[in-house]
């Protein structure tokens, strides 16, 4: 079993890695619903791999580079945030106020389902994006692909960590949708529904790219094997 290292090159769905020589793009998405509940899923599941050829990796390290140049610091959001928070305490404005309504516990209850779905969906117009975005990019379909059976080495700690912290997503996505269903405000929802993103879209930790983890090829099948 070879183990390799995954790199990130601006896509939130493909990380690169070298293997025998060459050079493949690893989508991370997962390929079954349930490993988007259970991370350690995707270790057993065979996950989508592309080769490319040095070309193309010239193409997606020129797109990084020049993307990498617009990147706005994560602070900037919470920073805009806490001024909000503060500019409607200071002037007295309940930014709750107008979310209240009145729907009946069944109305509520579907409204949550729907919400869920959003969620989900939401990631999955992302993720189809990104694949957009690279095809577009390398000027070809990806669709003939291999499977790769992969999963970390050495990491127990920090997947535990990774666990938790998903964990905590799910509650307060639970917390938000129990909330709305009681307290019938609408913001109550919409943080439901951006928790709930956040907890499947955090399912991408599974593959994390870095030169301090380490990953094995556990077993390769071909584009002709049935999974």
């Amino acid at each position: 079993m070879q183990k390799i290292k995954l790199y990130y090159k601006g896509n939130l769905r493909y990380l690169l890695f070298y293997y025998q020589g060459r050079q493949y793009l690893l989508d991370r998405s997962p390929k079954h619903f349930l490993g988007y509940v259970c991370l350690p899923l995707n270790w057993y599941f065979y996950q989508k791999v592309y080769a490319i050829s040095d070309e193309e990796l010239v193409k997606i390290e020129e797109k990084n580079a020049k993307a990498s140049k617009f990147i706005l610091p994560t602070s900037l959001a919470a920073g805009l945030a806490v001024f909000v928070n503060a500019w409607a305490r200071m002037n007295h404005i309940d930014l709750f106020t107008n979310f209240y309504v009145n729907f009946s516990i069944v109305t509520s209850l579907l409204l949550v389902v729907i919400g869920l779905l959003l969620s989900f969906g939401l990631l999955q117009i992302l993720y189809s994006n990104k694949k957009k975005d690279l095809e577009k990019l390398l000027n070809r379909s990806l669709e003939q692909s291999n499977y790769y059976k992969i999963k970390p080495v050495n990491s127990l700690r920090f997947y535990v960590k990774m666990l938790l912290l998903r964990l905590c997503f799910f509650a307060l996505a639970l917390i938000f949708a129990l909330a709305f269903i009681y307290i019938k405000n609408v913001a109550m929802l919409l943080m439901m529904i951006l928790t709930m993103f956040i907890f499947l879209a955090s399912i991408n930790v599974a593959f994390v790219p870095g030169e301090e983890r380490e990953y094995e090829i556990v077993d390769v099948r071909s584009n002709n094997s049935k999974n």
